[in-house]
């Protein structure tokens, strides 16, 4: 007597092969279909034949937790599971988390080198640093990682100047043209508050554009503040790096000081792009892209590598991307059209939206709506509170396994559907499309011809 289908067992290979994603995607794929016949015939020989839950349980019980398993197969192909440690994800989560605490959204700076790191201004002037350790704060006495959070003394952070881009007392555009070694062909810049943007062109040098602003009317010598509002540039081999320096008084006396900085730059680059209070604009360049944004947009479009993003508190349009797009944010609203490789996106409160994708789509989304369409390889959605919308296309063959624990399966193709999950193979079952949700509604159309 064959299995029947069943949603613990599913739920048990669905977990499983998360936790191998670290494999090659042959090999998970292997693993994954070697327990999955493993557990069919010890189902069959505990229940003998008849396939009842509490036969279930001992086959589980004999195998063990599906992240046991996992580690168990990596150790014996010589992988090893990936570390814990602080995504851009969990980072903007904790830091979000603090940041509601203390009663402030902006106020703190994003740069990314080889491990996230987070800085924010406190009333003394101290820093908020989230390194490989953890998050230290106020000397020490908070500190925050894997086991928690400790909270010694506080103090109050100190809010940002306010700043409203349409009105301001003074202006100066500073224009550059900077001249660049045959090997540099990376640009990394830091701008706590005002827009950045990157733009590749035929120029075989860099054209650096910085419009300083002073929002409000203050006693000091206005020519004098815009003199300390300075703009470094340094080149270091490879890497040409730009940091906006503020004067003192930005932060002692809350004069509201911005600088937009455009740059025109060699098409062959990289970038890495930083900025806590503005947008954030990137395109047609043929190297790597990371940007990194509180408060504000990210949009990229027209680049020819891999892109890595982490947002807070904003939006961001993605267009045009030949290698993988990697998405971190939070309580922002996401727009990703035409990528020839892979999707990573993790969002926290705040709506989805991919279109035209040639490679595998990996999701975890928490309170927003999820709208995917013209997707090509593997689907995986891992989506809390919010609903889901795929769309795929006539001649795409997959096999889909599903789950929402409160919502509705919709579907216009043939399927089995047990309660609140849902099993279907539809053609070859070439790709693989997973759906868990908890709180929201399933809608899965297969396009007309």
């Amino acid at each position: 007597m064959k299995m029947p289908t069943n949603r613990r067992v599913r739920k048990y290979l669905y977990k499983l092969s998360k936790s191998l994603k670290h494999l090659p995607a042959t090999e998970r794929h292997e693993i994954v279909e070697e327990i999955q016949s493993h557990i069919e015939e010890s189902w069959q020989n505990e229940s003998d034949g008849k396939f009842d839950n509490e036969s279930l349980d001992r086959v589980f019980d004999k195998l063990g937790t599906s992240d046991e398993l996992a580690r168990h197969y990596s150790e014996q192909r010589g992988f090893a599971p990936p570390a814990k440690k602080h995504t851009v994800r969990n980072v903007l989560l904790i830091i979000s988390g603090l940041i509601l605490f203390f009663g402030l959204l902006t106020g703190y700076l994003i740069y990314r080198i080889s491990v996230p790191v987070i800085n924010a201004i406190t009333k003394e002037g101290n820093l908020v640093t989230i390194d490989k350790k953890g998050i230290s704060a106020l000397g020490g006495s908070i500190r925050i990682n894997d086991s928690g959070i400790r909270i010694g003394s506080l103090i109050d952070l100190k809010n940002l100047p306010e700043i409203d881009k349409n009105k301001y007392h003074e202006k100066v555009k500073v224009e550059n043209v900077i001249k660049i070694n045959n090997s540099t062909d990376n640009i990394e810049i830091s701008n706590p508050v005002g827009d950045i943007v990157i733009r590749g062109t035929d120029r075989d040098d860099v054209q650096m554009t910085a419009i300083k602003y002073i929002s409000k009317e203050t006693n000091r010598d206005i020519n004098e503040l815009l003199k300390e509002t300075e703009v470094v540039q340094k080149i270091d081999g490879k890497n040409l790096k730009i940091d906006v320096k503020y004067p003192e008084s930005f932060i002692k006396n809350k004069i509201s000081y911005w600088v937009d900085i455009t740059m025109e730059l060699p098409k062959k680059f990289s970038a890495n792009a930083g900025s806590v209070s503005g947008n954030i604009e990137i395109s047609d360049i043929k190297g790597p892209v990371n940007a990194d944004c509180v408060s504000g947009e990210i949009n990229i479009r027209d680049i020819e590598d891999d892109i890595d993003i982490g947002l807070v508190s904003g939006g961001s349009k993605i267009k045009n991307i030949i290698g993988d797009a990697k998405i971190n944010a939070v309580s922002s609203e996401i727009e990703i059209n035409n990528v020839k490789g892979k999707i990573e996106a993790e969002n926290i409160s705040g709506d989805l939206i991919i279109d035209d994708v040639s490679g595998d789509v990996d999701i975890e989304s928490t309170s927003g709506d999820i709208k995917l369409s013209k997707l090509r390889g593997n689907i995986e959605i891992d989506s809390s509170s919010g609903d889901v919308n795929l769309t795929l296309a006539n001649d795409f063959d997959f096999t889909l396994d599903g789950e929402t624990s409160s919502g509705d399966i919709r579907v216009n193709f043939d399927a089995t559907i047990d309660n609140n999950s849902i099993y279907a193979k539809v053609g070859k079952g070439t790709h693989e499309v997973k759906i868990q949700t908890s709180s929201g509604s399933v809608k899965i159309t297969k396009a007309k011809q």
